[in-house]
């Protein structure tokens, strides 16, 4: 399915970004196996990047996620203040 387009695996990460890893280094190092994984099983690297974060979005998160060459980032949440 995902070598016919039919299926998209987004970010890649082992886990959600914030959830279980809130360092930089840890993010990177989540972001790392999980599209090492995604390369070797599916030889597919994702371009979206999606954020689930129960806390709220992370502005680093975005610019990190650019910086690793996803080209869209998409979050399920908006933190109470910015819907104001």
């Amino acid at each position: 399915m995902v070598k016919d387009g039919r299926l998209d695996l987004v970010s890649g990460g082992w886990s959600a970004p914030d959830e279980a890893t809130t360092q930089f280094d840890s993010i990177l190092n989540n972001l790392m196996m999980g599209q090492q994984w995604l390369q070797k099983e599916f030889d597919h690297h994702p371009v979206v990047s999606w954020q689930l974060d129960a806390f709220g979005v992370s502005t680093g998160y975005a610019r990190m996620a650019h910086d690793v060459g996803f080209d869209i980032m998409i979050f399920s949440r908006v933190d109470v203040a910015e819907k104001r």
